[in-house]
């Protein structure tokens, strides 16, 4: 499982969630990714993908602490066979 966290360059909540999440997440502009953005309703930033092979499985948005990003991932873990929510996993 990997997690895709899309950002802007003028996004302060973005910036201080890359702070927070580290090497949790493969950060990416929303301009390079219209791909994930095109199939969601989310007007909000940071926007987390949570992939699977390839594919966008889920999606969340917002700042929020460590533990409140863990928790939203241990509902897709449950689903997925507890395979771990780090890039290159």
């Amino acid at each position: 499982m990997q997690v895709v966290m899309l950002t802007t360059d003028y996004c302060q909540k973005c910036a201080m969630m890359k702070r927070i999440l580290g090497d949790r997440v493969q950060v990416e502009r929303v301009e390079d990714r219209p791909d994930l953005v095109a199939h969601t309703a989310y007007q909000e930033l940071p926007l987390f993908f949570v992939m699977v092979d390839g594919t966008d499985v889920g999606s969340f948005a917002g700042m929020m602490p460590l533990s409140a990003f863990e928790a939203k991932l241990e509902t897709y873990k449950g689903v997925y066979g507890g395979k771990q929510a780090l890039v290159g996993s």
